[in-house]
């Protein structure tokens, strides 16, 4: 069936992908954005490490978790619950 319909990106639709249900490298890596929040605003905790901001490619991830019941899980092995 991929050949009729091949595997494309979930989120922008227009990249091939392996499989169905993983994200292209363009999309998915515009999705982390791995930073420490500086120690100044830390104050019961030693160390927070931000993953993702709440926008774009992972607010439509979740979206889809919540309310459309997909649980597919993109390349690197990000895989919400």
């Amino acid at each position: 069936m991929d050949f009729l319909f091949p595997p494309v990106c979930p989120h922008c639709g227009g990249a091939p992908v392996a499989t169905q249900g993983d994200w292209c490298k363009t999309c998915f890596t515009d999705l982390l954005h791995i930073r420490h929040v500086p120690h100044k605003f830390l104050h019961h905790v030693d160390d927070v490490c931000v993953l993702a901001e709440y926008r774009g490619g992972l607010k439509s991830m979740i979206y889809d978790v919540k309310f459309n019941e997909k649980r597919s899980s993109p390349k690197g092995g990000l895989l919400l619950f």
